[in-house]
């Protein structure tokens, strides 16, 4: 059972990646901004803001 709802997450989260400039924006600028030695914020915001730019002229 817990495998299966492992798999579903992860296929969730590609459809949501895909389908979501602005989310994945997010997710990524705020791990690039915590493995450099951030708080995550601001990384994220910039990342999400950048994915909405994209969200909006796609």
């Amino acid at each position: 059972m817990r495998k299966t709802a492992c798999k579903l997450a992860a296929i969730a989260l590609v459809v949501v990646l895909n389908g979501c400039a602005t989310a994945a924006g997010g997710l990524i600028g705020g791990g690039v901004d915590r493995a450099s030695g951030g708080d995550g914020s601001a990384g994220a915001m910039i990342g999400a803001g950048t994915g909405m730019m994209v969200d909006i002229f796609r």
